[in-house]
C-alpha cells in the first residue's frame, strides 16, 4: 500500500500546488462500502500530506485535515421518526440514512473562495460510544487547504452526495504554491 500512498500523495500534491489556485481549497473524497479501507487511507493520506508540506514549509500550520462523513449520519432519534425505524436503524450507513443536504452545504462551504475573513468552519463528528454524531467537533481552519472527505457516500453519482461545484478560476502557470 506504500507505493500506491506515495503516488497518490505525489498526484494530489501536483494538483494542490500546481493546479489549485491560492484562494481555493483542493477537496479530495474517498468513497467506497463499509470495511473496504476509506478511513485508513484518509488519515494516512493526510499524514503523509502534512509531512510533505511541513518538509517543505517548516513551522507552518497543518494544510490538510480529514473529515469524514460519518458526522453526517441522522442520529437514533431521528431515524426512529422515520417511516420504517427498524430497517433505518439495520441500514444505517444507507444513503437515505445520511443528511446527505447537510453534507452539501459543507462541500459548498469547503469550495468558497478563501478570503482573509473565511472563518473557521465546523464539522460534525461521530461518536461511536454515543452511536450519533457529535455537532462541531471537527475544525477547519482557513489554513486548511487540502480537505480529505470520506465516506460511504462520499463518492456517489447522485445529488447531494456528488454536487455540481462551480469550476475555480485556472491557477497561472507561473504562480507557485506560498502557504
Amino acid at each position: 500500500m506504500d507505493e500506491v500512498l506515495d503516488r497518490l500523495v505525489d498526484t494530489a500534491w501536483e494538483k494542490f500546488t500546481v493546479q489549485t489556485p491560492r484562494d481555493r481549497r483542493f477537496l479530495i473524497g474517498i468513497g467506497g462500502i463499509p470495511g473496504s479501507g476509506k478511513t485508513t487511507l484518509s488519515k494516512r493520506l493526510t499524514a503523509a500530506l502534512n509531512a510533505r508540506h511541513a518538509a517543505q514549509f517548516p513551522g507552518s500550520p497543518p494544510v490538510a485535515i480529514f473529515v469524514p462523513m460519518d458526522g453526517f449520519h441522522y442520529t437514533r432519534a431521528q431515524l426512529d421518526a422515520m417511516p420504517d425505524p427498524a430497517t433505518a436503524h439495520a441500514r444505517r450507513g444507507a444513503e437515505f440514512t445520511f443528511d446527505g443536504e447537510r453534507f452539501h452545504q459543507l462541500v459548498r462551504r469547503l469550495h468558497a473562495p478563501l478570503t482573509a475573513a473565511t472563518p473557521t468552519i465546523y464539522a460534525p463528528s461521530f461518536d461511536h460510544a454515543a452511536k450519533d454524531p457529535k455537532e462541531d467537533d471537527i475544525a477547519v481552519e482557513p489554513t486548511h487547504r487540502i480537505v480529505v472527505l470520506e465516506g460511504n457516500c462520499a463518492s456517489l453519482p447522485v445529488f447531494p452526495f456528488n454536487p455540481p461545484l462551480p469550476s475555480p478560476p485556472p491557477r497561472h502557470p507561473n504562480q507557485t504554491f506560498n502557504p
